[in-house]
């Protein structure tokens, strides 16, 4: 598995790509990058991946200060690496509810493993609003 982020934030993957056939999860053979649609218009900031799962850092907002990154993964999950709450896999980016962008968490960097994935993070800044009470 292998994927880029071009200039403009825009993430692409070739190699062992998620998909289903039948019914089935599989990772599909690519030789050309194929961009990932879910992630039409946004910026991609990081992206981690592994033989069969990938974590993609997406910028929620327009500053791009690095505050505003959202957690999105998918691939195979049967150990719960993806960190999901559950098991099944996904052929498509699903946020990870723990780091969305309601979360008091921001994620700086991300790796992958064979069986994990791991992630780190820092408290958001506060607000001058959050500061005062």
């Amino acid at each position: 598995m292998s994927m880029t982020i071009d200039n403009h934030g825009t993430l692409s993957m070739w190699e062992n790509c998620p998909q289903k056939s039948k019914g089935e999860f599989s990772l599909v053979g690519s030789s050309i990058p194929m961009p990932i649609l879910a992630f039409h218009c946004l910026n991609v900031a990081k992206v981690a991946c592994e033989n069969e799962r990938i974590v993609a850092l997406i910028s929620a907002g327009e500053s791009n200060n690095g505050e505003d990154l959202v957690c999105y993964s998918w691939g195979f999950n049967n150990h719960g690496q993806l960190g999901l709450g559950d098991r099944e896999n996904k052929t498509h980016p699903e946020v990870v509810k723990t780091f969305d962008e309601e979360s008091p968490w921001t994620i700086y960097d991300i790796a992958c493993g064979v069986a994990h994935t791991a992630l780190l993070t820092r408290k958001k800044k506060s607000t001058e609003l959050e500061s005062k009470c």
